[in-house]
């Protein structure tokens, strides 16, 4: 199974635009499904190698349901017990893999108030503390940014260098954070005018942090899109490597998820959509004359979400 994760293809999508090319990252043919993969494998062999992760601990995590699976999945390698929290929006197939891999899944309460001890993560570091076991933590473990600075960023440095092609937009949500500051600070090492752009959905907070340096309470608010946005802000985040953030409804999402399969035969998940409708966005907005080269990510398979 490790062999399989990482290196995923980039492909060519239709833009509709002569002058605009629209690439894609295919994150969902990692071995469950979804980018996470990337992260689970790198943390726990990052841990183990530094003597954090003992032979055989309980591996704890809040998951939306992907990094939870990820987990789930690789202990059958490391041979570690797993247990996943998961709040209560994350869809039953999510749930069912995480249990047919094996881990204990205990569901939550989809509640936004990070203080409520009923909140997945806190629950999750709860049950951590309680069972010697070691709690991962992706929205604040730096491991995570540091997975997508070194694999998933390197790989798209090295397609467009190799390739000879100048990217300008690279396009990602942000839920945890890891994956849009990792891939945003490797390649903007290579490509310093590229552009990164977050799309966030209406009841995050990062897009009120990025434009007024503030949480607004009356702002936050749940939402069905799974995976992008969060409630509170994570340290994987780091909003300076970010240059706009665009935020998009659950309707806006999930119609470009169908759009994706109807254009371009790509069945993917809410992140995916989200990054394809912001896509559609700007290069409606951007000028017909100037050639313009944009990667977005597809971080999951739709058939988790059916």
């Amino acid at each position: 199974m490790k062999s399989l994760i990482g290196h995923t293809p980039i492909i060519k999508l239709n833009s509709g635009a002569k002058n605009i090319n629209l690439y894609a990252k295919c994150e969902f043919v990692n071995p469950t499904g979804s980018i996470k993969d990337r992260v689970a494998q790198y943390m726990i062999e990052t841990l183990t190698k530094n003597n954090v992760l003992q032979p055989n601990q309980l591996i704890v995590e809040a998951s939306s349901g992907n990094m939870g699976t990820s987990l789930a999945a690789l202990s059958k390698v490391y041979d570690h017990p797993v247990h996943i929290t998961c709040p209560e929006k994350t869809g039953g197939i999510k749930r069912k893999m995480i249990q047919k891999f094996g881990a204990k899944l205990t569901v939550c309460p989809s509640v936004t108030d990070a203080t409520d001890p009923d909140f997945y993560v806190n629950k999750a570091r709860k049950i951590a503390e309680e069972n010697e076991g070691y709690f991962v933590n992706q929205y604040d473990n730096t491991l995570n940014t540091e997975c997508h600075y070194h694999t998933t960023g390197q790989e798209i440095v090295d397609y467009f260098t190799q390739q000879q092609i100048p990217l300008d937009y690279f396009i990602t949500v942000g839920g945890s954070g890891g994956t849009v500051t990792g891939c945003a600070k490797k390649i903007k090492e290579h490509f310093a005018n590229a552009q990164v752009v977050m799309p966030d959905p209406f009841g995050s907070v990062y897009h009120d942090l990025f434009y007024h340096q503030k949480v607004i309470p009356e702002n936050i608010k749940s939402y069905r899109v799974e995976g992008p946005g969060n409630s509170v802000f994570c340290q994987s985040m780091d909003l300076f490597m970010i240059d706009q953030i665009i935020q998009f409804s659950d309707e806006e999402a999930f119609a470009a998820c169908d759009a994706l399969v109807h254009d371009h035969g790509v069945l993917v998940g809410h992140s995916s959509g989200a990054n394809y409708h912001i896509a559609q966005k700007l290069m409606a907005a951007l000028a017909p004359d100037v050639p313009i080269n944009m990667l977005i990510l597809l971080p999951d398979s739709g058939v988790k979400y059916l």
